[in-house]
């Protein structure tokens, strides 16, 4: 059974970064899990975890994706990859992008 966690979304402008270690403390639980995704509902994040055969060690960082169009958020993200943060999905604050990242 996937584990749902709900997020408001103006918590993550208040806190990305706790709110990222709160996640990352998902992988330490008994049950072990993986970050499968997420969606929002207009402002609510939902993060989901689905059980896993291995435990992951990475951590999970939020933090916005600059750029306006394709290009450029294509850029964002590529220099994230080459920084060791893999990009697990992606939603909206405001008029802003944000990305859900997973450094293993």
């Amino acid at each position: 059974m996937n584990k749902l966690v709900q997020i408001n979304k103006e918590d993550i402008i208040l806190d990305a970064d706790g709110i990222g270690e709160m996640l990352t403390k998902c992988f330490k639980r008994k049950k072990i899990c993986i970050l499968a995704g997420a969606c929002e509902s207009y402002s609510t994040l939902i993060v989901s975890f689905e059980p896993a055969e291995v435990r992951c060690k990475g951590k999970i960082i939020l933090a916005p994706i600059a750029g306006e169009g394709p290009e450029e958020i294509c850029g964002s993200i590529a220099q994230r990859f080459a920084d060791g943060f893999s990009l697990r999905s992606s939603f909206h604050v405001n008029d802003s992008l944000w990305g859900i990242f997973l450094q293993e």
